[in-house]
């Protein structure tokens, strides 16, 4: 059977479905990924029988930076599916009855990220029937080839593309930009690797400032935080090396843009009221993947005395943005470890401080819609290994006043001048008990954004070294305790 036959023998199955991609583009492109896995019998036999495991401690890049085993490895799981697809069209055409009639269906196994395997580890697994009776079951088959076409040109010619682009190769046949993302994710969870590992990577969005940080990029560039500019994050895959300041005293992510920037003009990485320099984060709303991978790292590296806290919006969907980039999203979760940042800390805002502690009334808060509701009791619903109690009491305070507030409700607010004195400055910006406390500064002028988030700040700080310095007390003294064990 030619690829014509058997191309044209899926589009037959619906003359108005878009599946005649995989008849225009699939066959006619030189070297595509149909063509190349239409060998001879022998190689096909042979290809049937290969079997990858992932290597040990080989940390995969992009496509243009793969080594020649791992570009190898994800360009076979791709040719392995692929042959899988074509073996099992050749054996329906070949049994059809009397009438045309295909003799079985062609099953194409991929993860399901949204469940578990019997054993609770992996992903789940779902199958793509063909020919079925669900309606546009052609097409989503259609989608799946062509999103693996795509990936493999781009493993061959080793230049990553993104998920932006796949879509625009063609946005009649994919229909929406959600079917490339959840199609590039579900193939890589199926194969065990890392989105960029099959040539793909998302777009960056995600921003930093902090003179503290620079982004050393394997091209040779460099990525330089600045304390009152943003500079965007690079993908995971593009950076080399991470350049840190040793004085730098926390990280904090801010979840929206429009803060973040009013934070960069005001310098607030570098402000007199905090106790050490710091780096700012956004990832723009909900974060992308290259932002999580940066925090990610941070979790993973920086020592314990430097606090990771997080500001976000006194809703459902700003505590969401929390958990996913604490614990992860669900959509990601094969990719849990290399995503979720544990240390992250939650310092504001908080629906159950802004009358009480802020005195902001509830009149300049915003009521919850029926969407905001049903979020906040499906995250209750959820066990407190990924939403703690805590978290839990405050979507629980925006249910029973039904009202929510935005991060902006802080920073709309003015510090008058009369109601801040030189000791009140001292106090958010150092711990008077400690002797390198900082000389209080005069913030007039300031927002109360500034001020609420350097007092949350510097506690955070205050407490993560106090923490830091307890437990190397702690091993000091289990280590003499094994010295006089020792010679006694």
């Amino acid at each position: 059977m030619t690829p014509d036959q058997a191309l044209h023998y899926i589009k037959s199955e619906d003359e108005n479905d878009p599946s005649a991609f995989l008849q225009g583009n699939l066959d006619d492109q030189s070297g595509s990924l149909i063509e190349n896995l239409l060998v001879e019998e022998a190689d096909a036999e042979e290809a049937s029988k290969r079997r990858f495991v992932p290597i040990g401690g080989l940390s995969l890049g992009p496509a243009l930076d793969l080594t020649r085993v791992g570009r190898s490895y994800a360009i076979s799981c791709l040719e392995n599916l692929t042959h899988s697809f074509l073996s099992q069209l050749v054996e329906a055409v070949e049994d059809e009855d009397a009438h045309g009639r295909p003799g079985g269906h062609i099953e194409l196994q991929l993860a399901d990220r949204k469940s578990k395997s019997q054993d609770g580890g992996s992903s789940g697994i779902k199958a793509t029937l063909f020919p079925s009776r669900r309606r546009h079951s052609t097409n989503h088959l259609a989608c799946i080839l062509a999103v693996m076409n795509y990936s493999h040109e781009a493993l061959v010619n080793q230049v990553p593309t993104t998920k932006r682009d796949l879509y625009y190769k063609d946005p009649g046949l994919f229909g929406k930009q959600s079917v490339v993302d959840k199609l590039v994710d579900d193939l890589a969870a199926t194969f065990g690797l890392d989105r960029s590992d099959l040539g793909v990577r998302a777009s960056s969005k995600g921003l930093f400032a902090g003179s503290g940080l620079t982004i050393h990029l394997r091209h040779g560039g460099m990525a330089t935080g600045n304390d009152h500019d943003s500079t965007l994050i690079p993908c995971d895959a593009d950076i080399s090396t991470l350049e840190i300041r040793e004085d730098i005293a926390f990280v904090l992510i801010v979840e929206k843009e429009a803060v973040f920037q009013t934070l960069c003009r005001l310098g607030f990485p570098c402000h007199p009221l905090l106790k050490g320099p710091g780096v700012l984060i956004t990832g723009k709303g909900y974060p992308d993947v290259a932002t999580r991978e940066l925090v990610n790292t941070f979790s993973n590296e920086l020592p314990r005395d430097v606090p990771i806290l997080a500001v976000v919006d006194a809703d459902p969907h700003g505590i969401e943005i929390l958990s996913v980039f604490k614990y992860g999203s669900l959509a990601m979760d094969h990719q849990r470890e290399r995503l979720a940042a544990p240390r992250i800390q939650w310092i504001g805002v908080f629906a159950s401080e802004l009358q009480s502690s802020l005195d902001i009334p509830p009149s300049e808060t915003i009521p919850l819609t029926k969407i905001d509701h049903k979020k906040a009791m499906n995250m209750l619903r959820r066990a407190d290994d990924c939403m703690p109690r805590g978290w839990k009491r405050e979507l629980s305070h925006i249910l029973h006043s039904r009202r929510k507030a935005e991060i902006e409700i802080i920073y709309n607010a003015t510090v008058p001048a009369a109601q801040v004195s030189r000791e009140d400055c001292l106090i958010y910006a150092s711990d008077p008990h400690e002797s390198g406390s900082i000389l209080p500064v005069d913030i007039t002028g300031s927002t109360l954004l500034v001020v609420y988030l350097a007092s949350k700040i510097n506690a955070a700080i205050a407490e993560a070294k106090r923490t830091s310095n307890d437990q190397e007390t702690c091993f000091q003294s289990g280590v003499d305790l094994v010295k006089e064990e020792t010679f006694s």
